[in-house]
């Protein structure tokens, strides 16, 4: 991994450390792919069970080496990961959706703009130990947010799950809703791993899209936030562990950004 950015918090009176970074090396793509393979096959049935034979799910995306994988690794096991799409077309929009390119992205350079996916944040390490809601999400949003400025990239474009955006606007991360959408997803690639994802209408997914300088600011101001985060001289952030506040802190707008 090369590493961003780490967070401890305590549990049952037992500090636990989170590292986040980027994946590098072939085991921890390995298991990225059987960590999204449990979760999109076994848990979710997003993924029909027997499209992939190996208990691996591993796209035309990762295959063609187009993508950036996000990973949040707690004692040498993965409890979440993200990936960045690269490549163009962006899937989100030769795929699955048709809608006008929004307005803070207009006159932009494309190869500026990625998308995100495959999205998953472990809520519980063990039978005892469970990560404070959010914190794996947000701890891969920040990284992303380096992402963004390393690579000059001025915004990106993902797919959620409409309950998954709904808790996203509860904290006021600056995601925004892609209006007067239409799903491309039947007419032109029904047989897509994902089609039991987007074909849901009790479950309905969303295109979203966010602005870098506005996530920048957001993810900046709360890894900052002393009223969530204490910061060791090492560099590493200690949170404070105390949800309903730190819930009131992000909900609120006390945060500067």
């Amino acid at each position: 991994m090369k590493k961003i950015h780490s967070i401890k918090f305590s549990n049952n009176n037992v500090t636990h450390l989170i590292n986040f970074g980027f994946a590098e090396t072939e085991i921890e793509l390995e298991s990225i792919y059987k960590l999204r393979y449990k979760i999109y096959v076994n848990k979710k049935n997003y993924i029909p069970k027997g499209y992939y034979k190996d208990d691996k799910d591993v796209d035309f995306y990762d295959k063609k080496n187009s993508s950036v994988n996000i990973i949040a690794e707690h004692n040498g096991e993965i409890v979440g990961s993200l990936r960045i799409i690269k490549s163009r077309p962006l899937p989100i929009r030769d795929h699955y959706f048709n809608f006008k390119t929004p307005k803070s992205f207009d006159g932009i350079d494309e190869s500026r703009i990625v998308e995100i996916g495959r999205l998953i944040s472990i809520g519980k390490i063990n039978n005892s130990c469970y990560i404070p809601r959010h914190l794996t999400m947000l701890g891969m949003f920040y990284v992303i947010s380096y992402y963004f400025k390393e690579n000059n990239i001025i915004g990106l474009y993902g797919a959620l799950k409409l309950y998954i955006f709904k808790k996203i606007k509860k904290i006021n991360l600056p995601v925004k809703l892609i209006k007067n959408y239409q799903s491309i997803f039947e007419i032109k690639i029904s047989e897509d791993p994902l089609k039991n994802f987007f074909n849901n209408p009790n479950d309905p997914v969303v295109p979203v899209y966010l602005n870098a300088e506005d996530g920048y600011r957001y993810l900046d101001s709360l890894f900052n936030s002393s009223l969530v985060f204490k910061k060791e001289d090492t560099g590493i952030r200690i949170y404070r562990n105390n949800f309903r506040f730190i819930m009131f802190v992000l909900r609120s707008k006390i945060l500067k950004y």
